[in-house]
This record gives structure tokens, C-alpha cells and sequence, in this order.
């Protein structure tokens, strides 16, 4: 018997499709191309590409759409969002099993481990984004 996929599975593979166009491209502040790209302008290129969403182009912007959950409730979809220094501010996406897709300014955009103690040290919050924000 046939069965759909599940909508989470849905979208984490709409935004691994994603990822794939852009893993490896190397980060730049500022930057919106594969020339380089920074890491909330790679959310905005993943939700168009994927979910067909449009987010706001800065980090700012971005933690203010949808609404917070907790750590434990992540699901595939969900933005990540990191305090790296007392002025800025980072973001990924939440793609299951532990793992987000972010823009790394030292390896370009990656996956990452959101259990890595660096990224646990500098976790802020998390948004669902649930409509075009």
C-alpha cells in the first residue's frame, strides 16, 4: 500500500532540495548569491525555494515572524536562532535529527549540530514561521 509522505518529511525534503543548491557557498555579510550568501538571506532563498514563503531579509526581522517554541518541540522547518556576539545575531533552519542548515562564515553553508556546545552556548530561541511574514 502506498502512503503519502508526512508533511514534516515533506518539508525537510523541500528544503534538503534546497540545501543542495546552495551547500558550499561561501558566507558573506551582505550577501544574497552563490557568490556569497549570509545566513538570513539563505532563509529567505530556502522558504522561497521550498515552501514558497517569503521571510524578512534580516536576522531582526526574521526572529520576529511566526511564533516560539522550545528546543524539544523542533520540528523539520522551524528557524533556529543564535546570540554570537552582544550585536549579532544568526540563523538556520531546523531540518530533524539534531541537524540545522545554516550560512557558517567558516564553511560556507553547512549543516550543523545544534547539540555542538557552541551552538548550545549561543542558542537564543526558535520561531515556527506559519505564513508569509
Amino acid at each position: 500500500m502506498n502512503t503519502l509522505p508526512s508533511p514534516k518529511g515533506n518539508i525537510k525534503s523541500k528544503i534538503l532540495s534546497q540545501y543542495a543548491k546552495w551547500k558550499g557557498t561561501q558566507y558573506r555579510w551582505g550577501g544574497q548569491s552563490r557568490s556569497g550568501i549570509d545566513c538570513s538571506a539563505l532563509m529567505q532563498k530556502i522558504f522561497r525555494g521550498s515552501l514558497q514563503m517569503e521571510l524578512p531579509r534580516t536576522t531582526g526581522e526574521q526572529i520576529k515572524g511566526g511564533y516560539r517554541i522550545t528546543q524539544r518541540d523542533l520540528q523539520p522547518g522551524d528557524l533556529v536562532f543564535f546570540k554570537t556576539s552582544p550585536d549579532d545575531r544568526h540563523v538556520g533552519v531546523y531540518i530533524g535529527q539534531d541537524k540545522f542548515i545554516h550560512a557558517s562564515k567558516s564553511q560556507g553553508v553547512t549543516v550543523s549540530e545544534l547539540s555542538d556546545s557552541y551552538w548550545q552556548a549561543h542558542y537564543e530561541t526558535a520561531r515556527r514561521i506559519t505564513e508569509n511574514v
